[in-house]
């Protein structure tokens, strides 16, 4: 019976082994260490299903953003109206995600907000591009090409990269309200017309 039990135990530490080898009983890091934000990623911002629309939110729109090595970001929407841009800073905690400032907006927020020190602050958007929640429950991916996030886009795909710049162009509707967006299409504010900055 003991020798049974040794075989046994033998043959189930042999798999073990033999599973672990192949990398299924690793758990995944985010990122792992050869991987970079930096670059341009494509992604799509579904269209609305089954509710009212959120004034001033971009849908169904086509998107990319470019991350720079020296922390800076931009992004372009392709939207029913024309192009929406915006840009900012950023930074990467390897366990969590892309978090970005949208700085790009600071002067519109200001006016905006009118002499409201510090209320600047909502144009940081503290869950960007999220990764690394429980993987079961997530389904989280990190690779050099594609990313698979638990936040508002859901896939990004790496592309081409395009050049940085420091552009605003907000969401117009048709009442001439200026919405100035997240990466996401979220609404950060509005202004009653067009801000152009100061020369």
């Amino acid at each position: 019976m003991n020798r049974f039990k040794n075989i046994w135990n033998a043959a189930l530490l042999l798999g073990a082994l033999a599973v672990s080898s192949c990398g299924l009983l690793d758990t995944p890091e985010y990122p792992d260490g050869d991987f970079t934000i930096v670059g341009t990623w494509e992604y799509h911002i579904p269209a609305l299903e089954g509710s009212a629309p959120n004034e001033g939110w971009v849908y169904n729109a086509d998107g990319q953003i470019t991350f720079t090595a020296d922390k800076r970001f931009c992004f372009t929407l392709s939207t029913d109206r024309g192009e929406v841009k915006g840009y900012g800073t950023y930074r990467v905690n390897e366990d969590s995600g892309v978090f970005l400032s949208y700085d790009g907006y600071t002067d519109a927020g200001n006016l905006s907000f009118g002499d409201c020190f510090g209320c600047i602050d909502v144009l940081y958007d503290i869950h960007s591009i999220g990764w690394g929640w429980d993987e079961s429950l997530t389904g989280d991916r990190v690779e050099d090409d594609y990313l698979k996030t638990h936040t508002a886009i859901e896939e990004y795909f790496r592309v081409a990269p395009q050049p940085y710049e420091e552009v605003v162009v907000p969401y117009m509707a048709a009442d001439g309200t200026a919405y100035y967006v997240e990466h996401n299409g979220h609404r950060l504010f509005s202004l009653p017309e067009p801000y152009a900055p100061a020369e």
